[in-house]
């Protein structure tokens, strides 16, 4: 499958120097998303959420899960923190989202261009643009 412009395969940049590990960080982190399981669903998400954007050093994380929508299959962003917390709650189409992408390639990817390659980020770039 080609990959959009911004696309790159985790597995092609696994010979760079990784980051140091944050064992205790990352223990902290799972202790605290395993105590969240007894607040609300989006307590939880949130939390998840920002602690994945702030472990990968990201601008952005989310969560989102595919919902049928009349006669189309369309992403629900059920949490999203960071440059496109505007999205949440909204959906996307399979065909302008990353994770459809990311589903059919079948591995993680890292995503350099998402404003050029995914219209609907265009609105949220817009406005991160002029912070």
């Amino acid at each position: 499958m080609p990959l959009w412009s911004g696309g790159i395969s985790l597995g092609s940049v696994a010979g760079r120097a990784a980051r140091k590990a944050e064992y205790k960080r990352e223990c902290c982190t799972l202790l605290v998303l395993a105590g969240a399981q007894a607040d609300s669903r989006g307590a939880l998400l949130h939390k998840a959420a920002d602690f994945a954007m702030e472990l990968c050093c990201a601008q952005t994380a989310g969560i989102s899960l595919i919902e049928r929508a009349g006669e189309e299959d369309v992403f629900r962003w059920h949490m999203v923190a960071g440059r496109f917390a505007d999205l949440r709650g909204l959906t996307t189409r399979c065909n302008e989202c990353p994770c459809a992408v990311v589903l059919e390639a079948g591995e993680p990817l890292l995503f350099t261009a998402v404003a050029t390659d995914f219209p609907f980020s265009r609105r949220c770039a817009a406005v991160c643009a002029k912070l």
